[in-house]
């Protein structure tokens, strides 16, 4: 369950539209793996409130565009029945999974009759803890991540959808500002611009994603609410950055791995280091102490998986 949803096993550069690879034909992209692995770093830093924790929004921005746009790019490659039923089996089963873990770990604290109360029916949209909002959005958007791929690739169907892009980019960011929506409608309004661009960069438009990023700059400078848009000029600069790093090794499979792991695990851990560390005076600390316990129960899980998935193999290629 701490295998991310939108992971590939390694990531060709092939496969990513606008970088030239030369005779490097075949390299993977750890780099990307890195990236992933730093963000999940800098979400649990912001959230622990730890200094500089405004990082954390450009590492959520960056987390979505790695996770949106190699989920659309295999969505070229695949008809869209496949390609749903392998965003099931990497995005809501390990979200029930963890459900089902914090819900007993609910029941453990504080009784068994708090596992089944639900006081609001959209939380059946996030999970037993806010933090869990990401999967269910990934989840839920990945038909239109698919449909996008699909869509003409003229210059005029092209600059039409840059057009219906900007305006929605900007309404979702003035609904996240003004808190104008409940939970967990809030956490995707800011979500959604990282959305489209990661979807419109994936699908192999050439100048669609700078002009999001130049139109999504503009209208919220007029809005003179231009913090959510630097940090999506940030997120897109990152994952570019990363695309043309070609030294990263393959250590950092491991790393990019245990990512989504840290993000879910890491409420948990936050409840059992707060019993020593005071959540407003000791905030480095316990930022470090959450993340590399998160980290390390990443690792344990995906060798637990990798074990498993070893010995299903060999049961089913066994003689009877």
């Amino acid at each position: 369950m701490s295998q991310p949803p939108a992971r590939a096993a390694a990531i060709d550069a092939t496969k990513i539209p606008g970088i030239s690879t030369g005779d490097q034909t075949h390299q993977k992209l750890y780099s990307l793996e890195l990236l992933r692995f730093l963000c999940a770093f800098t979400i649990v830093w912001g959230h622990l409130g730890a200094p500089m924790k405004e990082i954390a929004y450009a590492g959520l921005d960056t987390f979505i565009v790695l996770s949106v746009a190699l989920s659309t790019r295999a969505s070229m490659r695949h008809p869209l029945r496949p390609f749903l039923i392998q965003r099931v089996q990497r995005i809501l089963l390990p979200w029930l999974g963890w459900c089902l873990f914090y819900l007993a770990l609910r029941g453990a604290l504080h009784g068994p009759a708090t596992m089944f109360t639900l006081t609001e029916p959209l939380w059946l949209l996030v999970g037993p803890v806010i933090h869990m909002w990401f999967l269910p959005f990934l989840m839920i958007s990945a038909p239109l991540a698919y449909s996008a791929t699909h869509l003409p690739h003229g210059r005029v169907f092209g600059g039409l959808f840059v057009v219906l892009t900007v305006p929605l980019a900007c309404l979702a960011y003035y609904f996240e500002w003004h808190k104008a929506l409940p939970v967990p409608f809030v956490q995707w309004s800011f979500a959604v611009p990282p959305l489209l661009y990661a979807i419109t960069r994936a699908s192999g438009r050439s100048l669609g994603p700078l002009f999001i990023l130049i139109g999504v700059l503009t209208g919220m400078a007029l809005a003179h609410h231009q913090e959510p848009a630097l940090y999506l000029l940030i997120s897109a600069l990152l994952f570019e950055g990363a695309l043309r790093i070609r030294t990263v090794g393959k250590w950092a499979q491991i790393l990019g791995d245990s990512a989504f792991g840290i993000y879910l695990s890491h409420p948990f851990f936050v409840m059992v280091w707060t019993h020593w560390l005071d959540f407003e005076t000791q905030k480095v600390p316990l930022a470090l102490a959450v993340f590399v316990s998160s980290f390390l129960l990443s690792l344990a899980l995906i060798g637990i998986s990798r074990l498993l998935s070893k010995r299903g193999k060999k049961r089913r290629h066994s003689p009877a």
